[in-house]
């Protein structure tokens, strides 16, 4: 079955929205085309709803290949909800032939007349589009009746002036074409719109929407690869993988749905002894070729691939063999006896010249464990990891595993945690850390099991909770004896996972320098990790970046550089660098890592680099990047199997949100991080939903709500030992200064300062002013709120984040105003309005729509003071008091109003009794303002 919505295609989306809103001024066609099951039928469904939302009627059919033998079938279903209504008005001849057509009437002789039907239909299809826009909607178009297919093709090119919109779905297949010519019938308004294969992400969202289920990245992949990137086959695939509730073994097929797979290998057995070799030999290999399937078949090849090309299972281009689809090389491989797998597998190792291929041949044809094939794996799979595999080097290192000997299980056992490494690194997370759980919990010696209980800690940091990763290393330095680099390694990963306690991270990250400064001669990989987290444990702690330590490790790392992109000092160098306000350096630094991680096929640190990007687009003004970017990061965690990646996206999600004004969005995701750090014990989530809860509450208002959730926020963050300075935290203060709470407020504005100037950072320094400038002007001192303010300006220069500029300019115009400079009030609160307008924040634009209302209008300089009398005058005549009426309540003559009134216009710049009443009403609400 098609997923139920159009995943992953966002572009045929903008194409659909383009063609559905684009002018009226004659007959225009969309065509969506492409192979069976690429979604096509999804995609016009989407269309259809989306016209139906635009207002416009649909005149609809979706004919199956049963109704292609019946005629006027599809149009009778196409035509159903107008024809009753138009049949009275037709003339005599086209009404009578309609009714035939659609079994309304009896035939009078041998049947209705084909050109008196087409011509009712343009009559019928002409009368609905007057009444306003049509649209005429086929599925399938190919399974159109005959009959129906020449009425309906014959009415539309006698419609080519109407403002008619024709969409259909056309499945692309050897000899077929559209039955109705659009591209004739609409030349200056025709669009063909090829769907290709989903990519990744699209089917990963199909098949977490269908089937509710999310595999890791690799086994994503491979379904990907074997489906083609069309979803119905990914569905059906990933539907038999969930439903054997195993992964597949190095060098096996994904499990094909049981008709599916009956229906490939029927193909496959109906061929040729030879051909069926053949297809074997190309299965058994990657980029398989006419020379090396010729090495295992001998002299027959020719014959053999001719055959299996006649039967539509492979297609030869030059001297490629490649199969017509994926999913029937899976089918010949799983058709063929394991003795014949095995036996190919031997005589490919014979052939092949590159060594990773090589050896996994040697393996997929051994019939029992093997020391030396084993080796080989080994060190093939080290190689492949090493050129940025990490996915080949789990296949080649799982095979090594299983055909390592029995009596050689310290070989086995590290060669286990080696194969987990690879894992982690190609973003199976799930079965990395059950790997590493079995070196762990079974007899490994000291050192190998202090290893496996190190990298089980980085795992359990991504994949369980930090206090479970400090236990297994603090396991781990208990059993790992007397070796520095070890114990280094070990201390390093314990500052990476303290979360908990960043007072403990940094003890950790300084032993393991320690330790390695006291080493000779120190494994250049180990320093570097551990010099990474020295430089991560200071930041988090509230001090600077030190460069001297970061061009170090830069250093080293360029020697040896950690497996995992995302536990280099380059890649946290990134994120650092986005909270110190170098955004420019941050976005070289991140990009770097992005395009290491993705050469090096290191799918777990993609989700790292790229939880860092929502927060850098949200500071720099892209809102619409960001939230894509929250989007992948969400997406990109799941497939690794990261819970911690998942917390950090949802609170991206939620903070992008936020800023957006999107309530109830936001509201939802960070209840949903709240719970799932609550349940994982993990304060640094716990406190970023409640981060995100109190900017949304700020927004909205409620500044009780956001004071609430913000002092939880502040107490997880202290309880941590995080004394770095916090946007939540200058949010707390004004959420303080509205609740009227002014000695907490300068609590933790102090705190704040102290913090942004221990960091040395220019965002948190801009925050800090301002929240200095919101207790100054909650106590009075005016100047010194306004001297503030222009200081958190200048370091908002530095590091401009146009969202807490404007917040800035926000706090500004409100004690300009209350300083009496009108002008310059209006000046900031027009600039603080204008961003948030432009970043799409609307519940902070309304905010400063809100201020400007309450600053008095800017007079002239020609203008003058209403005196008391005039003033008087003016409001008995703006309540709607005739001249008459106003002379006699003030006790003059009615030419005394009169004069005063011209004076009022005057000095007021209005002309008429309306503009006088606004201007009055504006007046009076600017003095109760003032009073307040």
């Amino acid at each position: 079955m098609d997923p139920r919505q159009p995943c992953g295609r966002d572009a045929e989306l903008a194409a659909v929205d383009a063609f559905l809103d684009g002018g009226r001024d004659g007959l225009r066609a969309l065509v969506l085309e492409g192979a069976p099951g690429i979604g096509k039928t999804t995609l016009w469904r989407e269309a259809v709803a989306r016209a139906e939302a635009r207002g416009l009627t649909v005149l609809s059919c979706r004919p199956v290949e049963t109704d292609a033998k019946l005629g006027f079938a599809s149009l009778a279903d196409l035509v159903a909800p107008v024809v009753d209504r138009a049949l009275p008005s037709l003339p005599e001849p086209q009404r009578a032939a309609l009714e035939v057509a659609l079994l309304y009437a009896a035939p009078a002789g041998a049947g209705p007349d084909r050109r008196a039907v087409g011509t009712a239909v343009r009559s019928v299809l002409r009368g609905a589009a007057a009444e306003g826009p049509l649209l005429v909607a086929v599925d399938d178009v190919q399974w159109l009746d005959r009959a129906s297919a020449s009425a309906l093709s014959f009415a539309l090119r006698r419609l080519h002036a109407s403002p008619i919109l024709v969409l259909v779905a056309l499945r692309l297949e050897p000899g077929g074409g559209d039955p109705l010519d659009l591209e004739r019938a609409a030349p200056d308004g025709f669009t063909r719109l090829r769907l290709g294969p989903l990519t990744l992400s699209g089917l990963y969202h199909a098949i977490r929407e269908q089937l509710g289920e999310v595999f890791p990245r690799p086994t994503l992949q491979r379904i990907a690869q074997a489906s083609g990137g069309n979803p119905l086959l990914a569905l059906e695939l990933a539907r038999a993988l969930g439903e054997a509730g195993a992964r597949p073994l190095p060098g096996e097929p994904l499990p094909v749905p049981e008709t599916l797979g009956a229906l490939m290998e029927g193909r496959i057995r109906r061929l040729p002894a030879a051909s069926r070799e053949a297809v074997l030999v190309a299965a058994s290999v990657a980029g398989a070729h006419r020379a090396l399937v010729a090495g295992v078949v001998g002299d027959r090849v020719d014959y053999a691939l001719e055959a299996a090309e006649r039967a539509g299972v492979v297609a030869i281009a030059g001297d490629r063999v490649r199969f017509t689809h994926p999913l029937l090389a899976s089918a010949a491989y799983a058709a063929a006896p394991a003795e014949s797998r095995r036996d190919v597998h031997r005589k490919l190792a014979g052939i092949v010249a590159e060594p990773e291929e090589q050896a996994r041949h040697r393996a997929l044809g051994a019939a029992g464990p093997d020391e030396s094939v084993a080796a080989a794996l080994d060190e093939a799979a080290r190689r492949a990891n090493g050129r940025g595999a990490p996915e080949a080097a789990a296949e080649l290192a799982e095979l090594a595993c299983r055909l390592t000997p029995p009596e050689r299980g310290e070989d086995r056992l590290r060669r286990t945690v080696e194969l987990a490494e690879y894992e982690f690194r190609a973003g199976d997370t799930t079965h990395a850390q059950q790997l590493v759980e079995s070196v762990r919990d079974g007899p490994a010696s000291g050192p190998l099991r202090a290893r496996a209980l190190e990298l089980a800690a980085r795992i359990l940091h991504v994949a369980g909770t930090s206090a479970e990763a400090v236990t297994s290393c603090e396991e781990a330095l208990a059993i790992a004896g007397g070796d520095p680099q070890l114990r280094a390694r070990i201390h390093a990963t314990l500052a990476e996972v303290c979360w908990h306690d960043f007072r403990l991270a940094l003890e950790h990250a300084r032993a393991a320098v320690d330790l390695l400064d006291g080493v000779a001669d120190p494994d250049a990989g180990t320093l570097s990790l551990a010099l990474a987290a020295l430089v991560e444990a200071e930041f988090y702690a509230g001090r600077g970046l030190r460069l001297d330590t970061i061009e170090r490790a830069l250093e080293l790392e360029r020697l040896a550089p950690a497996p995992r992109v995302a536990d280099r000092v380059s890649a946290s160098l990134g994120a650092l660098l986005k909270y110190q306000g170098d955004f420019a350096g941050a976005r070289v630094r991140l990009d770097e890592a992005y395009r290491t991680a993705t050469e090096e096929g290191d799918e777990a640190s993609l989700a790292y680099v790229v939880g860092h990007l929502p927060q850098l687009e949200l500071w720099t003004g892209d809102w619409p990047a960001a939230d894509r970017h929250a989007v992948e990061h969400l997406e990109l965690a799941d497939a690794t199997g990261q819970a911690d990646q998942r917390r950090q996206a949802l609170f991206n999600l939620a903070i992008v949100h936020a800023h957006a004004g999107r309530a109830d969005e936001a509201r939802t995701e960070a209840e949903q991080l709240l719970a799932e750090a609550e349940a994982a014990d993990d304060g640094w989530g716990a406190s970023n939903a409640l981060a995100a809860v109190g900017l949304l509450e700020l927004s909205l208002g409620d500044a009780p709500a956001a004071a609430a959730r913000l002092e939880r926020n502040l107490e997880l963050r202290e309880a941590m030992g995080a004394t770095e300075p916090m946007r939540a935290q200058g949010d707390l203060v004004e959420a303080l200064v509205e609740t009227g709470e002014l000695g907490r407020a300068a609590e933790i504005s102090r705190l704040l300062d102290e913090r942004a100037d221990a960091a040395g950072r220019s965002p948190m320094l801009a925050i800090a002013a301002r929240a200095r400038a919101l207790v100054a002007a909650a106590g009075g001192d005016l100047d010194e709120a306004a001297a503030d303010c222009e200081e958190a300006l200048a370091q908002h220069e530095r590091a401009p984040i146009e969202f807490e500029a404007a917040r800035t300019l926000l706090v500004l115009g409100r004690i300009r105003r209350r300083r009496g400079e009108r002008r310059a009030a209006r000046d900031a609160l027009e600039q603080a309005r204008a961003s948030f307008e432009q970043l799409g924040a609307p519940l902070w634009a309304e905010r400063a729509a809100a201020e400007l209302r309450r600053v008095p209008i800017r007079r002239r300089a020609s203008e003058e003071e209403l005196t008391p009398t005039e003033e008087r005058v003016a409001e008995l005549a703006a309540a709607g008091r005739t001249n008459l009426q106003v002379a006699q309540a003030l006790f003059v003559s009615p030419k005394t109003v009169e004069a005063n009134l011209t004076r009022v216009y005057r000095k007021l710049g209005v002309r008429s009794r309306a503009e006088l009443g606004a201007t009055m009403a504006l007046r009076r609400n600017e003095w109760d303002a003032a009073k307040t």
